[in-house]
């Protein structure tokens, strides 16, 4: 065989060796997300994502504007959200910070496709660039709670049912007024200088964690149906994002969005999914206004019925 065939042979072999590795990267990173392993580490381009990333309609994040939503009249909440947590756990999988390991339930409740399922808190993912862009803005990071639905073993089973996930989001901007929740986790990373590239865990929490303190209330928000943000963007995630903006230190940012990096701070290492098309879905959005216009509705009502109900028993 001559030379030059034979350089043509390992390089196609190579290449071939090269493209077989990436795939499975990326079937890897597509179920360590979910087995809180490895991740996609950012070694490879967005525009690289295979399959569903690259063809679906219904991707996520998108940009969100009141002005192109549809009115929502229901509030949403989270229940058990001010219990502690006394086990939570944080990891770094090379993308972004995990917190994980919940032992209390905590669920959502309000809306009727809520009610007719049960959604339980599973993870919280903190990206750094928020994701979601709210009114034109990508604000500095984005803060999402998991939620599965509970009939789903794990997190990789709720990806393959129809209603599986709910991720609550909440967007953070800095400014001088820091996070309390925020507070907690950074305590534990500042106590992991030295992250464990094997296995890019990080210790059992180390400071009391509220959910509640994570995003205030949830007043506002947006709603609409798109998939998740890492390979392989499955496409059955209910997106409920917080359209108030919560603030976090510059210190409490750095922290978070350097972790694997040792000491260096000047660089930040950015987390969030480029913005796709939202093919004309239907995005709703609550105000409050419009809770508080029920809630008024229902105690004049109720004032109402006491004052005639008493007017019954006192002239009978």
């Amino acid at each position: 065989m001559s030379k030059c065939k034979s350089q043509k042979m390992n390089k196609m072999t190579f290449v071939v060796i090269v493209m077989l590795a990436v795939q499975l990267a990326f079937v890897a990173a597509q179920e360590n997300w979910l087995n809180l392993e490895h991740s996609i580490k950012g070694k490879f381009s967005q525009h690289d994502w295979p399959d569903v990333c690259r063809t679906g309609n219904k991707q996520s994040p998108i940009e969100l504007n009141k002005a192109y939503t549809i009115p929502l009249t229901t509030e949403l909440h989270i229940v058990n959200e001010s219990m502690e947590q006394p086990h939570l756990a944080l990891l770094y999988n090379g993308y972004v910070v995990i917190m994980h390991n919940f032992t209390h339930r905590i669920r959502l409740s309000g809306r009727k496709e809520f009610r007719d399922l049960s959604y339980m808190a599973e993870q919280i993912h903190f990206h750094c660039g928020a994701e979601h862009l709210l009114e034109r803005e990508r604000h500095d990071m984005e803060v999402q709670i998991v939620f599965r639905n509970e009939s789903a073993a794990s997190l990789k089973e709720a990806l393959n049912q129809t209603k599986g996930l709910v991720i609550v989001s909440i967007v953070f901007a800095v400014s001088n007024v820091p996070s309390r929740a925020i507070a907690a986790i950074v305590d534990t990373l500042r106590g992991q200088s030295i992250v464990d590239e094997a296995t890019w865990r990080v210790n059992e929490m180390n400071s009391i964690f509220l959910m509640r303190e994570l995003y205030g209330e949830i007043g506002a928000y947006y709603q609409y149906h798109g998939s998740s943000t890492v390979p392989g963007c499955i496409e059955n995630v209910e997106w409920i994002v917080k359209a108030g903006v919560q603030s976090l230190s510059r210190d409490q940012m750095d922290t978070l969005c350097n972790v694997g990096e040792g000491s260096s701070l000047a660089r930040a290492h950015m987390s969030y999914r480029q913005l796709q098309n939202s093919n004309s879905r239907r995005v709703f959005y609550f105000k409050e206004s419009h809770a508080d216009n029920i809630r008024v509705f229902w105690n004049r009502a109720r004032f109402i019925y006491i004052f005639l109900y008493g007017a019954t028993v006192l002239y009978s």
